[in-house]
């Protein structure tokens, strides 16, 4: 694997059911020339973008799932 991805260019397959957002941070990281990889500040705002994407997602989940789950308020008493 190491002389495949060193000295002949190649990559591992990213899995076909990895979030397209994780994939492209991924196939940045692996371009051949460094100067088109992405900066550790670059990567470090990518990734903060992802985690508040993730947080509004398990956020949403977690109202959804609330709602009509048979919670009941003091009023309901």
């Amino acid at each position: 694997i190491i002389a495949a991805v060193g000295f002949m260019d190649r990559r591992l397959e990213i899995p076909s059911n990895t979030d397209p957002h994780w994939a492209s941070i991924i196939e940045s990281c692996w371009d051949s020339d460094p100067q088109r990889r992405p900066s550790f500040q670059e990567l470090l705002e990518r990734l903060q973008d992802l985690q508040k994407q993730y947080v509004v997602q398990a956020r949403t989940r977690r109202e959804a799932a609330g709602k009509g789950a048979g919670k009941m308020s003091p009023e309901d008493c």
